[in-house]
């Protein structure tokens, strides 16, 4: 009798300690999930997946703004129309603007055709009625080859328009000066992130692009950003490119 109330005792006694076990292992278990869950939580709000990442266009906007302003120049230009032809092969006229700058003229068909700025007087070889003339020292010095005579035809000036656009010849000069000095380069832009730019033309050919071969960002990010733009040469002629700018 006394060793059966003993076996009873020790089996209460077991089963006590099992039932305790039980509930220990419930208890692990769920703080096993609550640490799973408050890792799941902390990783979503640090990395965030779900979230939209937000390019920052900043940089690339300002670095694009310095390098136009950089290349670009100022010009005047103005429209010549005579009422019928003149005769000869050359004329001459006093310059209405009283400006002393080189000067370039083109005719109907933007055929650039020889002309100077002499002394407040207009020598212009004679191709047709209509003439567009753009004054600056940025474009090259024409002499005329020819002996002008004085017009006697009826012709109207238009309005002399002031206009700001890239010069060619300057973003060609940005490129070699990035080659050769980049540092002192980004000090006279006044930037504070690193860049790089190709100037290509409509059919996307690169046409400038030394700046590549110079600086290759590692591991950073790199923020670009493309636009069309119309420049002109030293010749007064147009030409279609596409900027694109790199920073990072």
């Amino acid at each position: 009798m006394k060793n059966k109330r003993c076996t009873r005792a020790c089996t209460l006694i077991e089963c006590g300690l099992f039932s305790r076990k039980r509930s220990q292992g419930h208890i692990e278990a769920i703080l096993s999930f609550v640490i799973f869950l408050t890792f799941v939580i902390m990783l979503f709000i640090f990395l965030n997946p779900i979230k939209q990442q937000v390019t920052d266009y900043s940089d690339v906007d300002k670095t694009q703004e310095k390098i136009i302003e950089n290349v670009s120049i100022s010009f005047q230009y103005a429209p010549l129309l005579f009422d019928k032809n003149v005769p000869g092969n050359c004329f001459s006229l006093l310059n209405p603007f009283n400006l002393a700058s080189n000067v370039l003229v083109t005719d109907s068909e933007d055929k650039i055709i020889e002309a100077s700025n002499e002394n407040g007087v207009l020598y212009i070889n004679k191709s047709g009625k209509f003439y567009n003339l753009y004054f600056s020292n940025e474009f090259n010095k024409k002499t005329i080859s020819n002996s002008c005579h004085a017009v006697s035809a009826d012709y109207t000036f238009g309005a002399l328009n002031n206009e700001s656009r890239i010069l060619y010849e300057n973003l060609d000069l940005l490129d070699k000066t990035y080659v050769a000095n980049y540092v002192s380069l980004k000090n006279h832009l006044k930037l504070e992130n690193d860049f790089s730019f190709v100037v290509y033309n409509l059919s996307h050919y690169a046409l400038l692009n030394g700046s590549l071969g110079v600086h290759k960002p590692l591991l950073r990010e790199v923020v670009s950003r493309q636009i069309p733009l119309t420049a002109i040469n030293k010749s007064a002629s147009n030409v279609d490119i596409i900027l694109q700018v790199m920073t990072w």
